[in-house]
């Protein structure tokens, strides 16, 4: 059963959905800034785009209609940004120019680029849909960081978010529509990011908690987050959560990613850039070039992929094995995240020897939804339950 290589792709999707709310003058809305995509979720929708932006030199110039899902944000300078996989349509396989400090690095909340990605995931929050708008409310963001950043990164993070914002977004053949509001520091809640899946696993569609909710708290649980840049394993004892978890650097799909451009150098002479990697994964293939022949021929990477991802993953099952005694003092794993999709396969059929060790995957209470939705979910949920808390006149 081969891998289909699409399924690894980040894609823009809005799902348009009602969530549950809690009140007329607050609009909630929750964002998981990954390294692969960026994940939203508010009062009307669901949505993520690929982690990935351009500026547009010459905007006015753009030829043809945009496709649907084409994003655009426009600064208050007037800069035009290309978002998502409208960003990564303008990406040559051959190219090297991206710094992947700004990408992937912890010091990127500064950074113009972000500014852009955070601005337009705020922006598609808020835009308004037969399920309501954000008009003239406060908004509320909920986001995460992995644990083991969540001290040092919080008031970097906190600090690009609030503010004043102004800027205009464009989606697809809408017109411009400009976002003006005011995101005060004690309205950005930041919590670590499995938590998130955590909460996704036990509360329901409704924002209730789900039925079997107090019987996986009352286990020894483990998160296990496979991220883009990072493998964040949490663990919960009793209700507690156990210090900050563990966040394993390079056990991602960027890993899988750099791990199959590596081959594909070796074997085919051919240099990708990890970023580069995503426009190629709808086909599975590259195109290689024979100068005596003067043609080109298209090489798929498939089963490449599917070698690195599984190496990747066994990695990361050995890895934890050794922190973690083996396993014997877990009851449940929650898999969650685009990674864990990509490896639950191989993590239930490596683990199916343990006796009594129950795996569930952090959507089950929203199926519908694609797992790399599992964390954002949760700091939705999350959020909704402290407001309604804190609305009942309880502290949080």
């Amino acid at each position: 059963n081969m891998i289909r290589s699409v399924d690894f792709k980040e894609k823009t999707q809005i799902i348009v959905k009602q969530n549950p709310s809690v009140s007329e003058s607050c609009w909630m809305i929750a964002i998981d800034l990954g390294f692969g995509a960026v994940k939203g979720f508010s009062e009307n929708k669901v949505f993520s785009f690929p982690n990935f932006a351009r500026k547009v030199e010459n905007f006015t110039n753009l030829i043809g209609t945009p496709a649907d899902n084409d994003i655009y944000y426009r600064d208050a300078k007037g800069t035009v940004w290309a978002i998502g996989e409208t960003a990564q349509a303008l990406i040559t396989t051959g190219e090297s120019s991206e710094s992947s400090e700004v990408l992937y690095g912890r010091n990127r909340y500064p950074s113009a680029q972000f500014k852009a990605l955070a601005d337009a995931a705020l922006g598609l929050g808020m835009k308004e849909n037969e399920f309501g708008n954000a008009n003239g409310k406060t908004i509320i963001l909920q986001t995460g960081l992995p644990p083991r950043y969540i001290k040092e990164d919080s008031s970097s993070l906190r600090e690009s978010l609030e503010g004043k914002h102004s800027f205009d977004l464009k989606i697809g053949q809408d017109k411009w529509k400009h976002y003006e509001f005011d995101l005060s520091g004690g309205n950005i809640k930041i919590m670590p990011q499995p938590l998130g899946s955590l909460y996704s696993s036990i509360i329901d569609k409704k924002g209730n908690w789900s039925a079997d909710a107090s019987h996986i708290l009352d286990l020894k649980v483990q998160v296990w987050d496979g991220g883009f840049k990072t493998f964040d394993k949490y663990s919960i004892r009793n209700h507690v959560p156990e210090g900050n978890g563990e966040t394993l650097d390079d056990l991602g799909m960027k890993q899988v990613f750099q791990r199959t451009a590596d081959k594909i150098l070796k074997t085919y002479n051919k240099d990708i850039q990890v970023y580069a990697m995503q426009t190629l994964l709808d086909e599975g293939e590259f195109k290689s070039y024979d100068p005596k022949t003067r043609s080109s021929t298209k090489i798929s990477f498939v089963d490449i992929l599917e070698e690195s991802n599984k190496e990747v993953c066994m990695e990361m099952i050995d890895r934890l094995d050794i922190m973690n005694n083996h396993f014997l003092d877990i009851d449940c794993i929650i898999v969650t995240g685009g990674t864990g999709a990509a490896w639950w396969d191989i993590i239930s059929n490596e683990l199916s020897g343990m006796e009594g060790l129950k795996i569930i995957p952090a959507n089950k209470n929203d199926e519908d939804l694609p797992s790399i939705f599992s964390n954002v979910r949760g700091y939705y949920m999350f959020l909704f339950k402290n407001m309604e808390k804190t609305l009942k006149g309880k502290s949080v």
